[in-house]
């Protein structure tokens, strides 16, 4: 039995570990999306905000499990006509070029034909889980690592944002076996002794020693690669079972069937946020997102954002030098991004800053 053959059953063993209780951030990797394929993602959405007439019914009727946590869909806001955000049309590009580091660049439109005659503001991110890490408002970096868990089926844009905002939060790092660890060690330079032929040859191993090994090697196998924690646990709503993420300030609900993720409210004593998924579908034939989510802010006002297109594709473009160009089509024409009013600017509203 080699070394290899070891990690891969204890690959094996963990991962069947995992399925069965997930930790927070086996939760956040949306494993229950495809891959992501090729190395870069095109993501587009419109952002309208809705009266609360209009989003109860078009967000209730698009639920699939609708009366499950009903009476927890935030009540949305009545809003003039003139408080409006105007709706928005936007286009994302992540380049996945390099794994440690994705980059973003962001298109806002004014015109659902989402062309240059109607671009009012492009943005570049050499890297977007930075931008969530350093982010000051609160509800634009919560979006942000929804859309990392979602779309590029990432954890750590929700790390960053859980490691920022809420204190309790527990990473698999910080809740990694460090015995079970250091018996994998001291197995490895066991093996790796064994196997070196330069050595003396280890005396007969006696019927009670083996069966010793054997015992600790049992005992290091049933061992948890993480800690126990109640961080996750599953829960019981109205009929239907959910992995729910429980901190004090923040709190995440997962389907039990599919990990699809439902909700995710952050509630502190200044800020509460809630934001409901409606019913997935395939946007490409293999990657799946909610079809649409309402984002319920701070002050209460309510955000419809619909899934336009998701692609996956293989390109070389590089975004800094495309948001150079875009930059220049928004020169020629006279147009800014102080286009996008001053309260706007300061609000949670989608747009990359």
């Amino acid at each position: 039995m080699n070394f290899k053959f070891i990690l891969i059953l204890l690959l094996t063993f963990s991962s069947n570990v995992f399925s069965a209780y997930p930790t927070a951030e086996d939760l956040f990797k949306n494993t229950g999306n495809q891959e992501v394929a090729g190395n870069q993602i095109i993501l587009k959405f419109q952002v309208e905000e809705s009266d609360e007439k209009k989003a109860n019914n078009e967000l209730e009727g698009d639920l699939s499990n609708k009366d499950a946590i009903k009476s927890e869909i935030p009540e949305a806001l009545s809003l003039e006509k003139h408080d409006k955000l105007e709706t928005k049309y936007l286009t994302w590009t992540f380049s996945l070029k390099r794994e440690s580091k994705i980059e973003l660049f962001q298109e806002v439109y004014s015109n659902s034909a989402m062309k240059n005659p109607h671009l009012e503001l492009v943005n570049y991110l050499g890297d977007y889980h930075s931008k969530i890490r350093d982010e000051k408002n609160l509800e634009r970096s919560l979006f942000y690592a929804i859309i990392s868990s979602l779309v590029l089926n990432d954890s750590r844009g929700m790390v960053e944002f859980l490691t920022k905002h809420e204190p309790s939060f527990l990473s698999n790092n910080m809740l990694l076996n460090r015995e079970k660890i250091k018996q994998l060690e001291k197995y490895k330079s066991f093996l790796a002794e064994k196997k070196d032929k330069s050595l003396p040859t280890p005396p007969p191993v006696s019927e009670e020693d083996s069966s010793s090994k054997k015992k600790q090697m049992d005992e290091m196998m049933n061992m948890s690669m993480y800690q126990k924690n109640n961080q996750v646990s599953l829960q019981r709503l109205e009929g239907n079972f959910f992995w729910m993420v429980n901190l004090p300030n923040f709190k995440a609900y997962y389907k039990n069937e599919n990990r699809d993720l439902y909700k995710v409210d952050y509630n502190s004593e200044t800020e509460n946020i809630s934001t409901v998924m409606g019913n997935y579908m395939l946007f490409d034939g293999i990657h799946q997102l909610p079809k649409r989510i309402l984002f319920k802010t701070a002050s209460g006002r309510n955000f419809i954002i619909r899934i336009l297109e998701l692609k996956h594709v293989s390109q070389s473009t590089d975004l800094s030098k495309l948001n150079d160009q875009y930059k220049k089509i928004i020169d020629n024409k006279e147009r800014s991004s102080s286009r996008v009013n001053y309260r706007d600017q300061y609000g949670p509203y989608f747009f990359v800053k």
